[in-house]
């Protein structure tokens, strides 16, 4: 929506129309449940409080809650936008899911250089290049507002989370928003996080830091042997042998700490898939194979 009506996420303008967006979110909310109320009656806990001599400071709802931000992380690539309220993480970039690996391309971003005849294999190796951001291709410097299309990376942390904090003024649950970090701000992380609880944050989501996800070429010749499930892309054996050790590493990394935490016992009967649940430490959801 941003990008449609021309304001860059890391933009003022950016912050009061997400103030204007969450108001009017709760206003409507709020206006249909006192409506409810009218109908059906308050929750519970409305009366409750009521006849304990301590109302609750607003006309009766049929709801005790009524607004959250969620993550929203598969469907919103399945409807073609972001997640949560996240700005685009990249231009380009791939996605690991149970049904191998895909790739992601900003559509607006295609579309506007579609309309300038900008886009194709030669523009999209050069986005590739630059890790999925197009702040640094010459080709396009005047042509395009470059502000539109920050990935998450190219976008402030404290920025991130004026938005977030402009949804949760007028969000009584939580707001789920990821803060993407740059490696060179990692010593700035406890100010980062202080500044969200300042701003009246009650959450955030995942906390990323660097590039850990690179922009990568759109087209890729198809593998159905890779993925778990489904199609894949192909890789070279140096490429898999670099991701296959990174990726055991970080979950030797993850195990190691989740037995000091929780124990051999436990680990393990989760590791075997004894259980009867996906478990809801994150430790443990990360060595879960039905979780993985």
């Amino acid at each position: 929506t941003l990008i449609e009506l021309g304001i860059p996420y890391d933009s003022d303008e950016a912050v009061e129309f997400a103030t204007k967006v969450a108001k009017f979110m709760k206003d409507t909310a709020y206006a249909k449940s006192e409506e409810l109320a009218k109908e059906r009656g308050a929750f519970p806990h409305y009366e409750e409080m009521k006849e304990k001599g301590k109302p609750y400071p607003y006309p009766p709802r049929r709801n005790a809650v009524l607004l959250a931000i969620a993550p929203t992380a598969s469907i919103s690539i399945i409807a073609g936008t972001t997640s949560s309220i996240d700005s685009y993480f990249s231009n380009v970039y791939s996605r690991d899911t149970l049904s191998g690996k895909f790739i992601v391309v900003n559509k607006q971003l295609m579309k506007k250089l579609e309309e300038l005849d900008l886009w194709n294999e030669e523009m999209a190796e050069k986005i590739k290049a630059n890790g999925g951001s197009i702040q640094y291709i010459e080709e396009l410097e005047g042509k395009i507002d470059k502000r539109l299309f920050k990935g998450a990376y190219e976008i402030h942390p404290k920025r991130q989370i004026d938005i977030a904090a402009a949804f949760q003024k007028y969000v009584d649950q939580a707001v789920s928003k990821s803060i993407y970090i740059e490696e060179d701000l990692r010593g700035d992380m406890f100010d980062i996080y202080m500044y969200a609880w300042e701003k009246g944050l009650k959450s955030t989501y995942y906390c990323f830091i660097d590039k850990t996800v690179k922009g990568e070429k759109y087209t890729q010749k198809v593998n159905k042997r890779g993925a778990r499930r489904g199609f894949g892309l192909r890789r070279s054996s140096e490429e898999e042998e670099t991701v296959k050790t990174q990726a055991e590493e970080d979950i030797e990394q993850i195990e190691k700490m989740a037995r000091e935490k929780y124990g051999d016992e436990i680990v393990d009967k989760v590791k075997a898939g004894d259980v009867e649940g996906c478990p809801t430490d994150p430790l443990l959801n990360k060595i879960c194979p039905s979780c993985e």
